[in-house]
């Protein structure tokens, strides 16, 4: 979803940004790598990106890259600490406890997503008597995707300093027509993780604080939030960007703070380089989900594959380079763009985080692309 329009909706006013300082003891890398991300960091950054973070784990350690600025204004440089909103790496978290409460036995992926939410929630949403979760993880349900309607996106602009409301997505496609009959196609869809997040909620009772004790506190993630309504900016927190025209760009902190909590399920995840890194391998190689379970997140939907090595599991997606199949998930939001990947052979994971807007077409695409991931993956010379 690209529409220009989008942009006479922001105008030019100011919007005030978090503190993006932050502390962050990073000594020289001993990785071979480190030097050669860098450069690339450096170049990326010349290009016009206004920041950037790549990490890489392998089997030398892990080496993270920063460069450009957290917050422009100020001019306080990026570094390896700074928190970065995950836009739709958020997909990840959410699959990941879904398929852990599958493992616990307090869900299937064969329910009815009506079998645990009020007719309230769910009325008038097409075919929604007939999608499971499995429909929902898969991006087989059929339903449409609210962030692909401009006067969804429109009303949010409009009411951006209105309180926060999760269903506005979820009222956005009320009574529309399915895109497809349940599990006879793929379409990506952000209402569909939103329905999942609320299935989560009624299922633990809090998702957040399940989420948090099942995943980030094992893993030691101590800057990784997933923002509640009515949680301010975490230390650190960079300052978020979109591109006006003419390489111009706009502070849009307070959108992308908003997104970071209302879109709940599809994105409301805030992590660091170093978190995210652990994240992706302990839901992909590790030991807290079954292994039958991480075989099933990457069962591709059959509608999603194509023949460049593309294709999306349960909160999963899948790419190819030079033959080397990597499994995670990518994200653009007003003013973040994000990957997260790991080798399915263990040996290689990836996280590239920018605190530019990649909702929109523009020259920052042509930086922020499929060619950038292809690049770390070769100078990371696992």
């Amino acid at each position: 979803m690209r529409p220009v329009a989008l942009l006479a909706l922001v105008g030019c006013a100011a919007q005030t940004g978090p503190d993006s300082r932050i502390a962050c003891d990073t000594p020289a890398s001993a990785h071979p790598a480190a030097q050669r991300l860098q450069d690339l960091v450096d170049e990326k950054v010349a290009a016009g990106l206004p920041g950037l973070t790549i990490g890489v784990r392998t089997a030398d350690g892990i080496t993270v890259a920063a460069g450009g600025f957290a917050d422009l204004e100020d001019r306080v440089a990026m570094n390896a600490c700074n928190v970065h909103p995950m836009a739709s790496i958020g997909k990840t978290w959410t699959a990941a406890m879904v398929m852990l409460e599958a493992d616990r036995g307090t869900l299937s992926v064969d329910d009815r997503v009506a079998d645990h939410l009020s007719e309230d929630v769910l009325r008038r949403l097409p075919n929604i008597d007939r999608i499971t979760l499995h429909h929902l993880l898969s991006h087989s349900s059929g339903l449409p995707d609210f962030n692909a309607d401009i006067g969804y996106i429109g009303a949010e602009f409009d009411r951006s300093h209105d309180p926060i409301d999760p269903m506005h997505g979820i009222d956005a496609i009320r009574g529309k027509a399915p895109l497809f009959e349940p599990g006879e196609g793929y379409a990506y869809t952000d209402t569909a993780y939103e329905l999942l997040a609320l299935v989560l909620d009624e299922v633990t009772g809090d998702r957040i604080d399940a989420t948090r004790q099942a995943w980030h506190v094992p893993l030691a993630m101590e800057q990784t939030t997933q923002p509640r309504f009515d949680d301010g900016d975490p230390p650190g927190r960079v300052n978020a960007y979109w591109e006006i025209g003419g390489g111009r760009l706009q502070n849009i902190s307070e959108m992308q703070a908003k997104y970071d909590r209302q879109v709940i399920g599809a994105g409301n995840v805030r992590s660091t380089a170093g978190d995210a890194l652990a994240f992706i391998d302990a839901v992909v190689h590790g030991d807290t989900l079954a292994p039958a379970t991480i075989e099933a997140m990457q069962v591709w939907n059959p509608h999603s594959t194509d023949d460049e090595g593309h294709g999306y599991g349960y909160g999963l997606a899948r790419m190819e380079v030079d033959g080397r199949v990597f499994v995670g998930h990518t994200g653009g939001d007003v003013g973040a763009g994000t990957f997260l990947m790991t080798a399915q052979d263990g040996g290689l994971s990836l996280v590239g985080l920018t605190n530019a807007g990649m909702f929109l077409g523009g020259p920052l695409q042509d930086i922020w692309n499929e060619a950038l991931f292809d690049e770390v993956v070769a100078l990371a010379g696992d």
